[in-house]
């Protein structure tokens, strides 16, 4: 991370902030580059939405409230950000941290900051079973061919490791190929299960490509992972493994097919449900 935190110093200069307000007339980012405490936000009016690496926990700072820290630093971004867009955006994802990483990899990578991916709320309440079974139905109700299904298990410790390497909120994904069936890869090979077999505790959210499929399109991605199953594909361990040495330690692993978060984060799918 403070590799990240350095790198914004090649495409953004450097402010003075002595005796100013926080407010965006002088800054863009704030950044605490502490090895032991990294944080970085974007400025929003006259607050901040900081996002604290450590904890993965995102806050608002009102102007005058940073008190006095010697790591605290105040830069200009090179590209243009359009604060009425994020301020929406910030509000409609009720400050989701991952929904601020993803804005924050947006201006490291120069990426635009727009059209960016919505992340269903971090807490959601408890579903009784009957409330549970109806929810699933309208997933499915909303559900089309060659939609993805992200998931994430509560208490589950791979999925935990998963989401906190990947920076993410879900751990895994699966194609949905129609009749509330989908095809996805566990421990046990690449099977097709139903969404009503999900455990009470795993977090589901349908998304959409935004670019709309041709039917043929649908129709060879449901064959495609069917065939998958039926083949009897094996679980990618190895996958997670290359995620776990290129996240955690850094080594350059090179890797052919994205994470999940990396999909997400791409831009390329429009939350659809979730439960």
């Amino acid at each position: 991370m403070i590799s990240v935190l350095k790198t914004f110093g090649k495409s953004i200069s450097k402010t003075d902030h002595v005796g100013r307000q926080l407010n965006n007339e002088f800054a863009d980012l704030v950044i605490w580059p502490n090895r032991r405490w990294p944080r970085m936000g974007v400025i929003l009016e006259h607050e901040a939405l900081v996002l604290d690496y450590r904890t993965f926990m995102s806050f608002r700072v009102k102007s005058g409230n940073l008190g006095f820290s010697k790591d605290l630093q105040f830069f200009r971004y090179a590209g243009q950000i359009d604060r009425p867009y994020l301020s929406e955006y910030f509000r409609e994802n009720c400050d989701n941290p991952y929904a601020l990483y993803h804005v924050m990899q947006s201006v490291h990578f120069s990426r635009p900051i727009k059209e960016l991916t919505q992340f269903p709320p971090l807490s959601v309440a408890q579903l009784s079973l009957e409330k549970r079974r109806a929810a699933v139905e309208r997933l499915i109700k909303n559900a089309d061919v060659g939609d993805t299904v992200f998931s994430s298990s509560v208490g589950d410790s791979i999925s935990s490791l998963i989401r906190r390497e990947d920076r993410g909120q879900f751990s895994h994904c699966a194609s949905y190929v129609g009749n509330g069936e989908m095809v996805d890869a566990g421990p046990n090979g690449v099977e097709v299960n139903s969404v009503h077999d999900y455990p009470t505790t795993t977090r589901l959210a349908l998304y959409r490509l935004r670019q709309p499929l041709s039917n043929e399109q649908k129709e060879n991605i449901a064959a495609f992972a069917r065939k998958q199953a039926e083949d009897r594909c094996r679980y990618n361990y190895w996958g997670v493994i290359k995620l776990y040495l290129h996240r955690k330690i850094k080594l350059p692993i090179p890797r052919s097919v994205p994470s999940v978060n990396e999909l997400l984060y791409s831009n390329e799918f429009k939350l659809v449900d979730f439960i």
